[in-house]
């Protein structure tokens, strides 16, 4: 059986943004929560995820590269937010994600969900 490391990925990071989080008052920055369920086909992105925190939004992601132009092999991902972009290098995430061992396995279904922790830098961002 085949195990996708990346499906059902819940990444946690710590960024610090100044922007409202759905409507509420603007905050001053604090710790985000990012959950990330990538494409079944791996290819050039396509998943969606969740950020919940000291900003909330939703969207899909797009694999780049540095400059932000769609790229399969990409280490950079666009976050396409319902309230603008947030280019990120997910390099050190995805090393943590390839060496970690899934927090939950159902070989009925060949699933797995994962929870790892590594450094994502924002490179640049708009509207969000």
């Amino acid at each position: 059986m085949r195990i996708v490391k990346t499906l059902g990925v819940a990444v946690l990071g710590s960024l610090l943004f100044s922007a409202p989080a759905l409507g509420a008052a603007a905050r001053t920055g604090g710790a985000v929560q990012v959950f990330v369920t990538p494409s079944a086909n791996g290819g050039s992105g396509g998943g969606t995820f969740l950020i919940t925190g000291a900003i909330a939004d939703y969207g899909k992601t797009v694999k780049v590269n540095s400059a932000g132009k769609a790229d399969k092999k990409g280490t950079y991902s666009d976050l396409v937010l319902k309230k603008g972009t947030i280019l990120v290098d997910v390099a050190q995430v995805n090393t943590a994600i390839n060496n970690a061992n899934p927090t939950n396995y159902d070989a009925t279904t060949c699933s797995a969900s994962f929870v790892v922790t590594a450094p994502v830098p924002i490179i640049s961002g708009t509207k969000a």
